[in-house]
């Protein structure tokens, strides 16, 4: 059974770097507003991708999209509204609803505290360092990657 979720883990992350890379280029707490970016060279459609922010989660395709559709072009960036964010919180970003699998989070951040419910998901998938955290954003503020 290990041997069979790494192959898988192993295939995800090499599709992953082959295709599509993307992450949370831009926060907006007060907005409840997430920006995503393709820094990969291909198209990649995030419609089913998910959002979590222990505990709310949201599929993107279910969220206000601020851009022409959910298929973002290399270099491309379109914003999401609609998933809850608070001032101490979390967010990662996800390719299925697997929220405790580190083979499924493909971005992650934290503010306000560390160690929120979802920092060693993301610390198990490399794209994490449990401990350090942005400040609370200020009204109106956003973090860009």
């Amino acid at each position: 059974m290990l041997k069979r979720t790494f192959t898988l883990a192993l295939f995800s992350l090499i599709i992953q770097m082959s295709f599509g890379q993307i992450v949370i280029n831009e926060f907006l707490v007060d907005a409840n507003t997430v920006e995503l970016k393709n820094l990969g060279t291909e198209d990649v459609d995030v419609s089913g991708y998910f959002l979590c922010s222990f505990p709310a989660y949201s599929q993107i395709g279910n969220l206000t999209l601020f851009g022409d559709d959910f298929i973002l072009q290399p270099g491309e960036i379109i914003a999401v509204a609609g998933h809850p964010l608070s001032n101490d919180d979390e967010l990662g970003l996800y390719t299925l609803p697997q929220y405790t699998n580190s083979a499924a989070i493909i971005d992650y951040v934290e503010w306000g505290s560390s160690n929120h419910q979802r920092a060693m998901i993301a610390q198990s998938a490399g794209i994490w360092t449990v401990g350090p955290f942005l400040p609370t954003p200020e009204i109106g503020q956003s973090y860009a990657y």
